[in-house]
């Protein structure tokens, strides 16, 4: 440990402090705690200091100190302080390593803090704050600069630094009322990654994934084998993915200015993960599925008013191609595909959940309505689908039933082609007949 140099003169000016000149020309002043608890007032020094004026003639602090004002059984000063940040009491008794002329002096926080309200030790303590730039140079409410001093102290305590050294190292590393600080949002995905895949695979495919979809492997770069929605809360963690926002505040404490730095947008990686992830399966999907598994595919589909044909391509779409390539890799069956086709239909018409959970399709339901519009318009039963429109009509119906068989075969009448069918020319023919025969005329 580094011997203390001598001191040879102290002084008490009318300013609430102590002092000190030491051998070696060096001054520092004290507040009158510090040189109470380090002994350097008249009564604890060798005779040869001299006395440079400002004492009392007992040796004490005279006129200039308020009485009572510093000390361990200052008025006032328990065992816990309160901390505005954090809205809760802590120990006024943790330790901090006071230096002061060349030694190390552990003092509590609540001896320091009590210094803090004398009003001349209250301007050195705003006067340092202000140097830290920690409080605005037009700061001079009494509470906030002791609330910031608090701040430093507890700070100072846990870092085991001299307040000083404490504030100091605060702005060397940028704290303080005009550098940016830089805030990062972090958002939990373990908690939303079912959500984003979920409408990413709606948009990537047209729709909503199933449970075999949900549990396909994902290979991320080192080639680990995760689930998707491991993949996606680990792809967040990745250093640059959390969105930043940094604030620029001004002595007065205002915001001068703020810039967001956008992070991961968990849409944008699914889609392009999940596009290259199917691409493979969905080519396979087109080559080497087998032609009795599309044709039991298409048959099922048929039934539920699922399409499988692209508009464009006029080949089997996306989806089919996908559900076909599971087929193959043993990782979807049929029964996972007709439930699929359930929910899609459900969605359309809701009021069917009794007919369709007791086994039977929308084309089931719609047989009645394709038998009208076959024999109306004179076409063949097995052309008539689920997506002709007056089938789709009939399903629809109110919302709760069926429409019914009179109001359908109204309403395909008035097809423009239905008058150039035979069953047109017999009705109309048998329409003029009953006409004469009113009349008494035989046809």
């Amino acid at each position: 440990m580094a011997t203390p140099t001598p001191v040879s003169s102290i002084a008490n000016p009318a300013d609430g402090t102590i002092h000190v000149t030491y051998s070696d020309g060096s001054v520092q002043t004290l507040l009158a705690a510090q040189a109470q608890q380090l002994k350097l007032l008249p009564q604890d020094l060798k005779p040869a200091v001299t006395n440079a004026g400002g004492f009392g003639s007992a040796g004490g602090y005279g006129g200039n100190v308020p009485a009572g004002a510093f000390g361990g059984n200052t008025a006032g000063t328990g065992s816990t302080i309160y901390d505005p940040n954090s809205g809760t009491s802590v120990s006024a008794t943790g330790s901090i390593p006071l230096k002061v002329g060349g030694k190390v002096v552990p003092t509590s926080i609540g001896d320091l803090l009590s210094q803090a309200r004398t009003p001349t030790n209250l301007a050195q303590i705003r006067s340092s704050l202000v140097k830290a730039a920690l409080i605005s140079k037009s700061e001079k409410n009494p509470t906030r600069i002791q609330n910031a001093w608090i701040q430093v102290l507890l700070g100072s305590q846990q870092s085991q630094m001299d307040p000083n050294d404490y504030l100091a190292s605060l702005k060397a590393q940028g704290f303080g009322q005009n550098a940016p600080v830089t805030q990062t949002k972090t958002t939990d995905y373990s908690k939303v990654a079912d959500g984003y895949f979920y409408q990413t695979f709606n948009k990537v495919f047209g729709r909503m994934p199933t449970a075999m979809d949900m549990a396909s492997p994902f290979k991320d770069a080192k080639g680990n084998t995760l689930t998707w929605q491991q993949a996606l809360v680990a792809e967040a963690k990745k250093p640059g993915n959390q969105e930043s926002v940094t604030t620029v505040t001004n002595p007065d404490g205002t915001v001068s200015s703020e810039t967001s730095t956008p992070g991961f947008d968990p849409q944008v990686w699914l889609q392009q993960q999940l596009t290259n992830s199917y691409a493979d399966a969905i080519k396979a999907g087109k080559t080497t599925a087998q032609q009795s598994d599309i044709d039991k595919y298409n048959q099922l589909a048929a039934k539920y008013g699922v399409n499988t044909i692209d508009p464009t391509t006029k080949q089997l779409d996306v989806n089919t191609r996908l559900d076909l390539a599971n087929l193959e890799k043993g990782t979807l069956t049929f029964d996972n595909i007709e439930n699929n086709f359930k929910n899609m239909a459900l969605a359309k018409y809701g009021y069917l959940k009794p007919q369709l959970d007791a086994g039977l399709s929308p084309m089931d339901v719609a047989k009645p309505a394709i038998d009208t519009v076959a024999q109306l318009l004179e076409k063949n039963p097995a052309t008539v689908t689920l997506d002709d429109p007056y089938v789709q009509k009939y399903l629809q119906g109110d919302g709760k039933t069926t429409m019914s068989q009179s109001d359908l075969q109204s309403m395909v009448k008035q097809d423009p082609s239905w008058k150039y069918t035979q069953n047109a020319h017999a009705q109309l023919s048998d329409l003029a007949s009953s006409v004469l025969q009113r009349f008494g005329i035989n046809a």
